[in-house]
Formats: C-alpha cells, structure tokens, sequence
C-alpha cells in the first residue's frame, strides 16, 4: 500500500517539475530522491515479509528490525520532503509573486 502512495507522490511531483520547467541538475536530483524513497520502501517490504516468515509469532526482535526498516524510510522521506521543498519553493514563490 506505501508503495503506491510513493509512486503517485513520485508522478505528482514529475509532473510539477516538468510544469516548473526544473534545470537537469534539479531532475538527476528529483530522480535519484525518488529512486531512494522507493528502493528503501521496497527493502522495508522485504524485511518485513522475511521477519513474518522467520518468525510468524511475535516476538520482540522481529518488531525491532521492522520498526528499524520503517524508520530507514521514514527517513528517506523526511529527506525527500526537504529537497523537493529547496527545488518548487522558490519556484512556487516567484511564480505567484
């Protein structure tokens, strides 16, 4: 379910860079957030579905290594968050203004 959230919010974000008319530098930068995000999502999704394997009972170590795989990608988006607001901010702002 993450996985098709993170591609959408990847389309609607090319599709803002392609309308701001971003410079190379800014999509090679673009495309290498968005790789990351959805590389890390995709490891998160591995680990999981290797945990719930490994160990279909709860257990207290499993739930550590989850959360540790989520939080890689809750990290790979706050990061992603932060440089698509350095790239369309000024854009936005001298768009309008």
């Amino acid at each position: 379910m993450n996985l098709k959230i993170h591609v959408s919010v990847a389309f609607i974000v090319i599709i803002m860079a392609y309308a701001f008319r971003v410079s190379l530098l800014e999509w090679v930068v673009l495309f290498l957030t968005i790789g990351s995000v959805i590389a890390f999502e995709l490891m998160n999704t591995a680990i999981e579905k290797a945990m719930d394997f490994l160990a279909p009972d709860f257990h207290p170590s499993v739930g550590l290594v989850k959360d540790i795989a989520a939080g890689a990608v809750f990290i790979a988006v706050l990061t992603s968050v932060v440089i698509g607001c350095i790239i369309f901010i000024p854009k936005i702002i001298h768009y309008f203004w």
